[in-house]
């Protein structure tokens, strides 16, 4: 999916093994982040319910960019909002080991 549309928000149709189905991607979505659709995915083992499917976001980045586009984002990177600040669900492990050690 496209940065806007991360940001944004949008509905998207994904491929499932019935059909297609469509899943809200709420504003502020993550690359890596993963959705789950209850009950499309395989059939389980020995059973007769099927599994969940998951669907993991991956955002697309442009490698080339216009002179109009590369002005745009740089406005935007001056802004606090674009700024890395990950909360404590988005760090890793010995972030969080050094945050709580130094008292954060």
């Amino acid at each position: 999916m496209s940065f806007a549309d991360a940001a944004l928000g949008t509905s998207v149709e994904v491929p499932t093994l019935d059909g297609k189905a469509r899943i809200k991607i709420p504003a502020g979505t993550q690359s890596g982040e993963i959705f789950r659709l209850k009950r499309k995915g395989m059939t389980a083992l020995n059973s007769y319910g099927k599994g969940d499917q998951l669907i993991d976001v991956n955002i697309h980045v442009p490698k080339t960019l216009s002179k109009e586009e590369r002005t745009m984002l740089e406005g935007l990177k001056e802004s606090e909002n674009f700024k890395p600040n990950p909360s404590r669900k988005n760090k890793g492990f010995f972030d969080r080991m050094k945050d709580w050690v130094d008292g954060r």
